[in-house]
């Protein structure tokens, strides 16, 4: 079956949602029929905030959500960084002192006090999620979970601003917000699990709306979860790629670009494989990272 044979005159977009997870029992999927798939998903009204946000973007919009949250929150690091080092002034190290100590020394820890909101949601807020389980247990001997506590209990929001409640007298409080602003160790813009589990929430909500309100011509069955399983990796690849050749315009007007690009294969040294990667403009410096790692 092809996805792209659906008669004109069908409408519903749920019932488009539910033949294109057919289709998949083919293992048919291509980047056109996961673009076309992922534009209808607009009209769809179950809770699929990542897919409907990768939507969004490929359609031409510029749209809050948790996509576009995670590549605002990567921009703003970068920035941070490289605001950070343009600011140093290397003829001050004094011979002898350790390269590590002399960016210590010029840390201004102040800038902790108080955090514009937008910047504290997308640094260390939301932007918890930005990096693996592992990052937190490497950096601070704690979990995700502890650390969003440690915040939360030392800052309090007055009006647009973040207060540190204990100033500077907390030094695992400033190592958690420091790294956090800079550190570039970041994890994939998309995970499988995230998407599968998105996937799998649409196939269950379609299902249940047959239940409901009768059939949706054609109507496919439980099978969908089977067909999804089975080329899910395909899919996957294809939702990621679908940002491909994408501008990402940012809160302060700079744009990134998204690209397919290639990275070595690690059990393959020297063979590329396509990945999703991005190049970032802060301080108009271009800087590219990959955001989606080929599997």
């Amino acid at each position: 079956m092809n996805y792209r044979r659906v008669p004109a005159g069908e409408a519903d977009p749920d019932a488009r949602a539910l033949l294109f997870f057919d289709t998949l029992r083919d293992k048919t999927c291509n980047p056109a029929s996961v673009k076309e798939f992922l534009r209808g998903l607009g009209e769809v009204s179950a809770d699929i905030p990542i897919l409907k946000n990768i939507a969004a973007l490929i359609g031409g919009e510029t749209p809050g959500g948790i996509v576009s949250s995670r590549l605002e929150s990567r921009y703003l690091r970068i920035r941070c960084v490289q605001e950070e080092l343009s600011g140093l002034d290397f003829n001050l190290i004094k011979p002898g002192m350790v390269f590590e100590d002399f960016i210590f020394s010029r840390i201004d820890f102040s800038i902790y006090n108080k955090i514009e909101e937008q910047t504290f949601c997308l640094l260390y807020d939301r932007g918890l999620d930005d990096y693996e389980d592992a990052f937190f247990e490497k950096n601070f001997k704690r979990n995700r979970s502890e650390i969003g506590d440690i915040i939360r209990r030392n800052y309090k929001k007055i009006g647009p601003l973040y207060y540190n409640l204990r100033g500077q007298g907390n030094p695992l409080l400033l190592a958690i917000m420091r790294t956090l602003r800079i550190s570039l160790d970041f994890c994939p813009l998309l995970n499988r699990e995230e998407v599968l589990n998105e996937c799998t929430g649409l196939i269950r909500f379609l299902l249940e709306k047959t239940n409901r309100q009768g059939p949706l011509p054609p109507a496919p069955g439980k099978e969908s979860f089977f067909y999804l399983a089975q080329s899910f990796g395909t899919l996957f690849r294809h939702i990621a790629l679908s940002l491909d050749k994408l501008t990402f315009t940012h809160n302060d007007g700079m744009e990134t670009l998204l690209f397919a690009g290639e990275t070595p294969a690690p059990s393959r040294p020297g063979t590329p494989r396509a990945a999703l990667r991005g190049t970032f403009h802060p301080q108009n410096k271009p800087y590219t990272i990959t955001l989606v790692p080929a599997e």
